[in-house]
């Protein structure tokens, strides 16, 4: 099985939270309230605990539909059904979900620092982001979308590296050597290979 995995597993902590007018989520707090969730996650002792933390953080502040359908290529997209579309969000959900339980283990003072905003084409956001993890300076980036009036993240690009670009060039090797359940089946194994990182 070729490994397909997430590139931007990194502790963010930020302090402070924003709102806009009317009390609507804004782009940096959708971050913030991502953050806050690790650091909760950084807490528990166990995978399955750290994942029980995050299964419903996810759809909350992650565009699972949007990683969904660009990582898999708008023309196969179209060609599945719904029943596979419905499969391969919770799939996605499932992915994102155990990367961050098996990879986020321990605290060690983390700190995170948040640049500017900026809009992007389409009416998304950018929020560009500093992380300082002991000598070492990580340059992030989220790209976020409006839906029903929260900022959600479909993208985070570390250090120029664009995670949902990576997925889809993987991802779109595997449908054309292994199709639609080889891809199912790549994902699958790599969300079991999550759970046994951390044992």
């Amino acid at each position: 099985m070729r490994k397909i995995s997430l590139t931007f597993g990194i502790l963010l902590i930020l302090g402070s939270h924003t709102l806009t007018a009317g009390g609507i989520s804004d782009p940096q707090k959708t971050v913030a309230d991502f953050h806050d969730s690790l650091t909760q996650v950084l807490k528990e002792k166990s995978y399955e605990s750290k994942l029980s933390l995050l299964l419903p953080s996810v759809p909350k502040l992650f565009a699972v539909e949007t990683i969904a359908r660009i990582s898999v290529g708008r023309t196969a997209w179209a060609l599945l059904n719904e029943n596979e579309k419905q499969s391969f969000r919770m799939l996605t959900k499932d992915l994102i979900a155990s990367t961050y339980a098996a990879r986020f283990r321990e605290y060690r003072n983390q700190r995170f620092k948040i640049v500017e905003s900026k809009s992007l084409p389409k009416n998304r956001q950018a929020v560009k982001t500093q992380l300082f993890s002991g000598e070492a300076v990580v340059s992030l980036e989220y790209h976020l979308q409006k839906k029903d009036s929260v900022w959600q993240i479909y993208d985070i690009v570390a250090n120029g590296v664009s995670d949902l670009s990576l997925k889809r060039a993987a991802y779109g090797k595997t449908l054309s050597e292994s199709g639609f359940n080889g891809l199912v089946d790549d994902i699958s194994e790599e969300i079991k290979k999550n759970a046994q990182k951390s044992l």
